[in-house]
């Protein structure tokens, strides 16, 4: 089987239209597109930076959500924000 992981993404046109990130406290002023695994909404993401998770809250103003995977990948690929998915889903985008 091959290795899966989560990656970070975002449109050209989203990136073009933003300033890109360069520290993970910038990401808080920026759209997420958030994938729904319950009915509890999430309001940050978690990255891994040198070895430990950083913590990043995503105002509410700020936030997409879905239930849908395609819906998730589409809503990116529109430039609406950035988004978490697997490799699996991104690697040819």
């Amino acid at each position: 089987m091959a290795d899966n992981y989560r990656v970070t993404c975002a449109s050209p046109s989203y990136i073009a239209a933003h300033d890109k990130p360069t520290q993970t406290d910038a990401l808080a002023d920026l759209d997420f597109i958030f994938l729904l695994m319950s009915a509890k909404p999430s309001s940050g993401r978690h990255f891994w930076r040198d070895g430990k998770t950083v913590n990043v809250r995503v105002p509410a103003h700020r936030a997409h959500a879905t239930d849908g995977g395609a819906v998730a990948r589409e809503w990116a690929l529109e430039g609406r924000g950035i988004v978490m998915k697997s490799i699996w889903d991104v690697a040819g985008a």
